[in-house]
C-alpha cells in the first residue's frame, strides 16, 4: 500500500499516466456503475457479458452513465489523483465472475504490458514490466 507503506493484496493494476490522459473502454459493453466510490475516487464498472466486467478507478472524470451501452474504444474518463491515490494513475481491474483475474495476460495479448508501470497481487509494491 503505497499510502500507509503496508504490504497488502492489491486486485489490479495501476496504469501511469498524466492528469487528463483519455481512458478507452477495452472492450464493448454495459456501463454498471459510474460514481464517486470512496477510496477508488471516480469509478467506472463495465459489464462486457459472459461473466467479464472491467472497473476503471482514480479518474478525473468519467464521461459515462450507469445504463450506458459503450463501444471498445470508447473515451470513458480521464486519468485523475480522485480518491486514495498518491498521484495521478488509471487502477484497472477485470473480473470473471466476480472473482479478480490477473490484467497483464490480456494486455500481453495486445502487447501493451510494456508501457505500465504494473502492481499486481499480493505484494502492492512488486513491479512487472
Amino acid at each position: 500500500d503505497p499510502v500507509n507503506k503496508k504490504k497488502s493484496f492489491h486486485e489490479g493494476v495501476d496504469i501511469r499516466g498524466k492528469r487528463g490522459d483519455k481512458i478507452y473502454a477495452t472492450a464493448s459493453g454495459k456501463v454498471l456503475r459510474a460514481f464517486k466510490n470512496g477510496s477508488y475516487g471516480n469509478y467506472v464498472e463495465i459489464d462486457h457479458g459472459n461473466g467479464y466486467t472491467t472497473a476503471y478507478a482514480h479518474m478525473q472524470n468519467y464521461l459515462v452513465k450507469k445504463g450506458e451501452h459503450i463501444e471498445q474504444g470508447q473515451i470513458i474518463g480521464q486519468v485523475g489523483n480522485s480518491g486514495r491515490s498518491t498521484g495521478p494513475h488509471l487502477h484497472y481491474e477485470v473480473r470473471l465472475n466476480k472473482k479478480p483475474i490477473n490484467p497483464t495476460k490480456f494486455m500481453k495479448v495486445a502487447d501493451l504490458s510494456h508501457t505500465f508501470n504494473v502492481h499486481m497481487g499480493a505484494e502492492a509494491d512488486t513491479n512487472v514490466q
